[in-house]
């Protein structure tokens, strides 16, 4: 059977010369092989099937990898609002669009009043413990997709509304206000309530091509500081 014995060179056998039990043993050979062939080529399939499992889950964790990273980078770490550098870019964009569509954009910047007070008298970990509960409240009250909040610094926090006028703008600030003093948090150094408050300043416009974010945010401090200035715990619209 040395003629048959090596089936890789099955193409250099003389089938014709080989007798009935050599033709059986060829068969048997022949046989043993395929099924090793198939036996391996299901391994190798198997395997391909685990390996693009594997990417698959790598890839899938890649991308929540990044995606985390990115939230991070755009997100305050205390209060969980968007942070300062996604305010700059989101607002870019958003009044861009208002200018193409000629759609209302309104910007709100509000401040807690006398927060210094505040830390000074019931401590830091207090103070930072009410930033949150009014980043829970932000979050809990601004559900439209087109409303932005953001802790701009300290205690400054700002707020981005689409696509609504000042009337429905100061009617949501207005909400947001009674709401950070209904949390009923004890300031007895704060002259404009028994706890803690805010002021607004608010700007709402259909922008022009010549509208900056620079001109907005000016505006909306302007507000504030004539909330500040009226006694505290109010909403102002600007005039523009």
């Amino acid at each position: 059977m040395n003629k048959i014995s090596n089936l890789a060179a099955i193409d250099m056998i003389d089938l014709e010369n080989l007798d009935k039990n050599e033709l059986i043993e060829l068969i048997k050979n022949l046989n043993v092989k395929y099924c090793q062939n198939i036996k391996e080529f299901g391994h190798l399939k198997s395997q391909l099937e685990i390996n693009e499992i594997v990417l698959d889950t790598q890839k899938k964790m890649v991308e929540e990898a990044l995606k985390e990273i990115h939230e991070l980078s755009i997100t305050d770490p205390l209060t969980r609002l968007y942070n300062r550098r996604f305010f700059n870019d989101i607002f870019n964009k958003e009044l861009s669009r208002a200018i193409r569509e000629q759609n209302y954009i309104t910007l709100s910047i509000f401040d807690i009043d006398s927060f210094k007070l505040y830390n000074d008298t019931y401590g830091h970990q207090k103070g930072d413990e009410a930033l949150m509960k009014i980043g829970a409240l932000l979050k809990d009250t601004l559900k439209r997709p087109s409303d932005y909040a953001f802790r701009l610094g300290g205690e400054e926090f700002g707020l981005l509304f689409c696509h609504i006028g000042p009337n429905e703008s100061y009617a949501f600030c207005e909400e947001i206000r009674k709401g950070i003093e209904a949390l009923a948090l004890e300031h007895s150094f704060n002259s404009a309530s028994s706890f803690l408050s805010a002021s607004f300043g608010l700007v709402s416009i259909k922008p022009s091509p010549e509208t900056t974010l620079k001109l907005l945010y000016n505006k909306a401090d302007e507000a504030l500081y004539s909330s500040k200035k009226s006694g505290k715990n109010r909403t102002t619209i600007a005039n523009i």
